[in-house]
Formats: C-alpha cells, structure tokens, sequence
C-alpha cells in the first residue's frame, strides 16, 4: 500500500501489486507534478526468480506500467519537468556475480522505454 499526503493535509492510498511477486523491495518512490507515482524496486518471484523494476502508476490511479530492467538496479527515481524518469545505480552482469558499472543514469519515457543510458564518473559512495 502506497500513502501519499498532500502540503494540505489530504491523503491518498493507492494498491501496488506485482504479478507473481512473492516479496517486494522498495528501493525509491517519487511523485510527479501531475500526481503520477514512479517506484524502483526488486522483486522475488513464488518461483525464485529476481528481477528489478520500474513501475508508473497513473495519477488516476487506474493503471500501472511495469517495466523489468534487470540487470540494472536502481535505487533512486524521480520525475523530470518534461516528465520523464530518471534513476541511478548499478549495473551488473546477467547472473549477478560482477558490477560491470556503479554510477549508471538511466532516462525512460512515460511508457518505460529507455532513453538515454550514461556511466557517471563519480566519486564516492553508493548511492
């Protein structure tokens, strides 16, 4: 269950629900200007298959986009102004046993489409 609250106190509830998700991790949920929702997340299957993820919900709340980007896994999303979403993190190799990048920006459309993909020349720690 997803709360978002209002600068005026209002509060809404919105359902997330994952096909055959088994368990869901969180990782980052960020608000648009329009009141649509963006989370970045991983997920179990009842059948032990990992897997990261975009998720969109709609500022009506009547429909959600479910976008699988494994072997990407972002920790941090949020809304461009022209709306589309932006995240961070890592990369690593299909099987998971290797970081090929950890500084990497991803851009998607509002339709979960990749855009723009770009390893960052950072310092420091894990974002």
């Amino acid at each position: 269950m997803l709360y978002t609250i209002g600068v005026d106190g209002w509060r809404n509830e919105t359902l997330f629900t994952l096909p055959d998700g088994a368990w869901i991790k969180v990782f980052d949920v960020a608000a648009s200007e329009k009141g649509e929702i963006a989370i970045v997340a991983s997920a179990l299957t009842a059948d032990a298959r990992d897997t990261a993820f975009l998720a969109q919900i709609s500022s009506d709340r009547k429909s959600q986009i479910l976008t699988r980007i494994w072997p990407y896994g972002p920790h941090v999303v949020t809304f461009a102004p022209d709306g589309t979403l932006w995240t961070i993190r890592i990369l690593k190799s299909d099987d998971a046993t290797r970081d090929l990048a950890k500084q990497v920006r991803r851009r998607f459309d509002t339709f979960g489409k990749l855009l723009s993909s770009v390893i960052l020349n950072a310092r420091g720690g894990e974002c």
